[in-house]
């Protein structure tokens, strides 16, 4: 049982919560486990509070929503941002303490329901970069988490939030992205798939639900806008990637797969690049991306 749990069993009643104790306790708990960062995300009946480890976000607990404003309050504290502004995004510091495990916290505030506005916000930043940089023409969408479970077990907010992460996050990115390039009659748009993709397996049946929703988009957005002059393609990313993931987490496959035996991470992006470079007159959809001796 990890510190956050023992302290919320110890209490009588969410309304006599210390906030800045409960805060401490999940930070502890992430830095601890080994976590990189620490999301706390509103869903539709809780405040669900998840550490990412080795890339993949992991549940720590769940919290009544109505301690959200607090927790969201005390954070801003610690990173010294204005605490009554909950329209714009936010982001500071927050100086190591013994408190909080000994180490400095990035903190970042971002006032949204489910990803949408800040997604709008990003395009209209990367469309109007400033003086001296051009609106960009290559989008990538390359959000995703994957974990096994047993079907049995899957609740229904988890199934959810895959399908989030793997499906309507590319929506979300492919339609703002839509509606900047169509007008300028150019530009790339560029969804990564896996292997659950294009089938099932044991285990996998929300991720496989997401990707496979994700090529869909890709394949509509193709054969809509394709005409209309955007490149829109779809990525299988079929392997392990040799990069500091797999290097932490799995050492031992980097033996086991041997040399080449993983993807590069160089060699897939000079691949998105060709695909951004492509004459329109052999325009690629979709491409798969193994390692030579990977099965398939």
């Amino acid at each position: 049982m990890n510190q956050t749990t023992r302290y919320l069993e110890s209490i009588s009643d969410y309304a006599n919560v210390e906030i800045a104790a409960l805060v401490n306790y999940i930070v502890i708990d992430a830095v601890k486990a080994g976590a990189s960062d620490i999301h706390m995300e509103p869903w539709e009946s809780t405040l669900v509070v998840r550490i990412r480890l080795i890339g993949v976000l992991t549940e720590l607990v769940h919290l009544p929503l109505e301690l959200m404003e607090k927790l969201s309050g005390r954070l801003k504290v610690m990173a010294n941002l204005i605490s009554y502004q909950n329209d714009l995004p936010q982001e500071g510091h927050a100086p190591a303490a013994a408190e909080t495990g000994g180490v400095q916290l990035r903190i970042s505030v971002f006032p949204t329901v489910r990803g949408e506005k800040i997604v709008v916000r990003l395009f209209d930043q990367a469309m109007s970069p400033g003086a001296g940089l051009d609106p960009a023409d290559l989008i990538a969408y390359n959000a995703g988490n994957n974990r096994k479970f047993d079907f049995r077990e899957l609740s229904a907010e988890m199934f959810e939030d895959f399908w989030r992460i793997g499906c309507f996050g590319g929506f979300l990115v492919g339609r703002e992205a839509a509606r900047r390039l169509v007008p300028l009659g150019r530009g790339t748009i560029l969804f990564t798939g896996a292997s659950g993709s294009m089938r099932g397996k044991p285990g996998f049946a929300h991720f496989a639900a997401a990707k496979a929703g994700l090529r869909m988009i890709a394949q509509s957005m193709a054969r809509e806008y394709g005409p209309l002059g955007i490149h829109v393609a779809h990525i299988v990313i079929d392997g392990g990637i040799d990069g500091d993931r797999l290097r932490r987490g799995r050492p031992e496959i980097i033996k086991e797969r041997g040399e080449d035996g993983l993807l590069g991470i160089d060699a897939i992006a000079q691949t998105y690049w060709h695909v951004h470079r492509q004459s329109r007159s052999a325009w690629a959809q979709e491409i798969d991306l193994r390692p030579f001796k990977e099965p398939f």
